[in-house]
């Protein structure tokens, strides 16, 4: 039921940010979370920050996303080039385990790891 649900996208975000504020609670280092949108409308759901280190996320209700579902992170990450580190782009997915998406993401379920 929940499944199809057209909530199920908008409830899986807000499950995943609730995941990556209690990692951030339990780390001692001065980490924010904070999302990326652009003037052209491309946006990352989740974007955490460590000194000049970032980390991307981007959810997707899918078991098996593909390398669409990084592509805005993959731009977000080609503007920075040289600005900064891109330590990981991960795509949020209640997939049963981490897989490797092409262009440098992985697809993961905050739930399990």
């Amino acid at each position: 039921m929940l499944r199809q649900s057209p909530l199920a996208g908008p409830l899986w975000e807000t499950l995943v940010c609730a995941e990556l504020r209690k990692e951030l609670a339990l780390t001692p280092s001065a980490r924010t979370l904070c999302f990326y949108r652009d003037s052209d409308g491309g946006e990352v759901d989740f974007v955490v920050e460590d000194g000049l280190s970032l980390d991307l996320v981007e959810c997707k209700w899918s078991e098996l996303p593909d390398r669409r579902d990084a592509k805005s992170m993959q731009r977000l990450a080609a503007a920075l080039a040289g600005q900064g580190e891109v330590r990981s782009m991960r795509v949020a997915c209640p997939t049963q385990a981490p897989f490797p998406l092409e262009g440098g993401a992985r697809a993961w379920n905050p739930l399990l790891g």
